[in-house]
């Protein structure tokens, strides 16, 4: 169990003899080794400790050193007006790449302070030069460190979420020449206030993922990648009000819908214009590409493509409305031809049955005349048989 008011650390991290001046920066320090024969742990805590450049004050927590490694867990600090609490490990199995694996807390860390005092902040977000105000983090990386007890970027890996306190962003170059393309200066300060960022430590630099920037009434989406040699790949992308538009901007869009309209066309620009830049080049000397009049013209077909969508909804409507009433008609006619068709049905079945009856009402009358016929002809027959009898009678008594 250590404690300390004050604790010079840089003392062992030189092989210099004691009272020897401390190295005046990273670049002279060397590896420090961890000793593969000793195994104990630590439980620490300074009111004050220096390590390298850094003053660091209230450092408490556990370190394990065994089989050369050196674990730190739980270990919290107030440094660049904020605090930090660290876990982790340091190894020097090969002491010629000392491997580091960390995981980071971090609460309001003061910007340019934080910049000036990790050469790691440096390298991996430079744009950090040009902020003032605080921030949050959450940080884990991996990686192996040099001789000098650098890092070497090209291995680290990890990712950090970023909360931003009352940041300012002042005179960037990239942005600078965004705002001078776009005629904007709005843009040259831009205030960055409880933004959440996302990054990402792979292959050699940073990838940022998208987050929004408010200027005004309009926004800013930025994502891309910056490289640990210095070089950046930032597609951004513009949300603008129109009243945020300098003057020579808005000549310029109402030009080109002026031109569209003098070819018979009835177009009129919305209150909001989308257009995109992208960054490449150095964070020091940035390359900007615009596409303010592609923007234009993109609004323009927007406005067309609108036209035509209106008038194929009003097609649509007309079309519907036709086909209701084709639809309507040709119930209506059906409806009549069915009625017809049973008036009509009804009105032949009628008449069937009508001389249905009228030929029952005959065959009577046929039958009942041919049965009084056969009963006439029957009644005379046999009034004839009777007389040709009694003729015949009467002969044969007169003999």
């Amino acid at each position: 169990s250590l404690s300390s008011n004050y604790f010079d650390l840089n003392q062992f991290m030189t092989d210099e003899p004691e009272g020897a001046a401390k190295p005046a920066d990273t670049a002279a320090m060397s590896v420090a080794e961890i000793p593969a024969n000793i195994d104990f742990t630590m439980t620490a805590a300074f009111n004050k400790l220096i390590y390298d450049n850094m003053d660091l004050s209230n450092v408490k927590g556990k370190l394990t050193m065994a089989n050369s490694e050196l674990r730190m867990q739980d270990v919290s600090m107030n440094l660049l007006d904020g605090s930090m609490t660290l876990s982790g490990l340091y190894a020097t199995k090969n002491p010629k790449a000392p491997v580091i694996d960390f995981n980071m807390g971090i609460k309001n860390f003061d910007i340019p302070k934080t910049y000036k005092t990790f050469n790691t902040v440096q390298k991996m977000v430079g744009i950090a030069e040009y902020a003032t105000g605080s921030f949050n983090s959450e940080i884990s990386f991996s990686g192996i460190m040099d001789a000098h007890m650098n890092p070497v970027y090209q291995s680290l890996n990890g990712a950090e979420r970023l909360q931003t306190q009352n940041v300012v962003l002042r005179n960037y170059a990239s942005i600078n020449k965004v705002a001078d393309a776009i005629k904007m200066d709005k843009y040259k300060r831009l205030s960055i206030n409880n933004t959440n960022l996302s990054f990402k430590f792979k292959d050699g630099g940073v990838d940022v993922e998208p987050f929004d920037i408010k200027a005004g009434d309009s926004k800013l989406t930025v994502q891309g990648r910056s490289n640990f040699d210095q070089t950046i790949n930032f597609p951004l992308t513009f949300d603008i009000a129109r009243s945020d538009f300098g003057g020579a901007a808005n000549n310029m869009l109402n030009g080109l819908v002026a031109q569209a309209n003098s070819k018979g066309a009835n177009f009129s620009l919305g209150e909001r214009v989308q257009l995109s830049a992208l960054l490449t080049g150095t964070a020091k000397n940035p390359e900007v590409k615009t596409n303010l009049k592609a923007a234009a013209g993109n609004m323009v077909d927007d406005l067309k493509n609108k036209a035509k969508e209106e008038l194929d909804k009003k097609k649509a409507e007309l079309e519907a409305k036709a086909k209701a009433e084709l639809d309507k008609k040709k119930a209506e006619a059906e409806a009549a031809i069915n009625k017809t068709k049973a008036e009509a049905e009804a009105k032949v079945k009628a008449e069937a049955e009508k001389a249905k009856a009228e030929a029952e009402r005959l065959k009577k009358e046929a039958e009942a005349k041919a049965k009084a016929e056969a009963d006439k002809a029957k009644k005379a027959a046999e009034e004839k048989a009777k007389k040709e009898a009694e003729k015949k009678l009467k002969g044969l008594f007169g003999k």
